[in-house]
C-alpha cells in the first residue's frame, strides 16, 4: 500500500481545499496494482473523470490502455457518481455500436467504433451531471478516511 496523504488538522480547518489538492495528488500518481480496494475505487474513478473533463471520451477510450470497463463504471457507482457512470455506460455502447457499423478492414473492432462513434453529445452530459466526481470523491473519502489520510496535529 502506498504513503498515506499527510495532513495537518489545522492546515485542513483553515483551508477546506488542502484536502482535495492532498487527495489530487496522491491519485495522479497513484501506482493502481498497489493500492487498497477502496483507494482503487478513487483512483479508477479519479482517473475516468479526469481524462473526460480534459480530453473527452474519444482521447480516454483512444489513449487509455484497456482498462477493464465494467469495473470503472462499479468505482463511479461505488464514490456516488451514478450519473457519470451512466455516461460511461452510454458512451459504451455507442462505441460497441459503431464498431459494428465500422468498415471491415479494421482489426481492432473496439477503436474503430471508438472512431466511428460520435461521443460529442455524451462528453456533453457528463459536463451537464448534478454532482462532480470530485464531490463524490471527497464524500467517499471522508467514508473510507483511513484508507486515505494520515493526521498530523
Amino acid at each position: 500500500m502506498p504513503a498515506l496523504i499527510n495532513l495537518s488538522r489545522k492546515k485542513a480547518a483553515k483551508n477546506p481545499n488542502v484536502r482535495w489538492e492532498g487527495l489530487n495528488e496522491f491519485l495522479s500518481f497513484a501506482n493502481l496494482p498497489s493500492l487498497s480496494s477502496a483507494q482503487r475505487v478513487a483512483c479508477l474513478a479519479y482517473g475516468y473523470s479526469s481524462h473526460i473533463e480534459m480530453a473527452g471520451h474519444h482521447d480516454y477510450f483512444s489513449a487509455t490502455p484497456q482498462p477493464d470497463y465494467p469495473e470503472v463504471i462499479s468505482a463511479l457507482r461505488a464514490i456516488g457518481a451514478i450519473e457519470q457512470a451512466s455516461v460511461l455506460t452510454a458512451a459504451l455502447d455507442a462505441v460497441q455500436a459503431a464498431s459494428a457499423r465500422a468498415p471491415e478492414h479494421y482489426s481492432n473492432r473496439f477503436l474503430a467504433g471508438v472512431e466511428f462513434a460520435d461521443l460529442t453529445e455524451i462528453d456533453s452530459v457528463f459536463e451537464r451531471c448534478t454532482r462532480s466526481v470530485r464531490d463524490c470523491l471527497m464524500d467517499y473519502v471522508e467514508k473510507h478516511e483511513s484508507e486515505f489520510i494520515e493526521w498530523k496535529p
